[in-house]
């Protein structure tokens, strides 16, 4: 993880940080402000992709999110949101929305028995124009595009820990989206 040369908004108090992988990036976090507290969409200037991962903290407000969503989609970049708790509602602008199953249901006020199916499709119909990717754990990924619902298995493995699953989805698909894939 480095700063670039020309992230300058990053010295008045704002948080970057890319991945640098044989001279392409992808953003992995953004929320970056200048003096005035305004949102600085200008580190998105050489990035294949964005994930916006918000953990509660106050980081991710509305207009940080709007700004970077708007300018990502100036720039023809992929953005890959992924909401806490109950604010999944807030990235519909994204390309993709990636709750976990909890999440999911809080977002949706269901029960946490509803099929991960039933959730992205909603959760999609509720948030408009971005897909949706529900994962869920040992039982795979349930994925809402425009042209319905699909669902992708799980690979079993012997897992140790699964801290982080969350994330690495999201950064995987960004950084496929990024290069041009397509869902699935």
């Amino acid at each position: 993880l480095h700063a670039h040369p020309d992230d300058e908004a990053l010295a008045s108090g704002g948080t970057m940080a890319r991945l640098v992988d044989e001279g392409h990036r992808v953003v992995l976090v953004v929320a970056t402000r200048g003096e005035e507290g305004e949102p600085v969409p200008g580190v998105l200037a050489d990035v294949d992709a964005v994930v916006l991962s918000d953990y509660g903290k106050g980081v991710l407000d509305d207009d940080l999110v709007d700004v970077v969503c708007r300018a990502a989609a100036e720039r023809g970049l992929p953005v890959v949101a992924d909401p806490w708790g109950a604010g999944a509602d807030r990235f519909g602008a994204a390309t993709l929305v990636k709750p976990n199953r909890l999440e999911a249901c809080t977002a949706l006020g269901v029960p946490t028995v509803t099929p991960a199916a039933d959730l992205a499709k909603s959760l999609r119909d509720r948030i408009g124009g971005a897909s949706v990717l529900v994962t869920d754990g040992a039982r795979g990924m349930a994925l809402a595009t425009a042209n319905g619902v699909d669902l992708l298995e799980a690979v079993h493995r012997e897992v140790a820990d699964v801290t982080g699953a969350g994330d690495a989805v999201a950064a995987v698909v960004a950084a496929a989206l990024g290069r041009g894939a397509d869902f699935v």
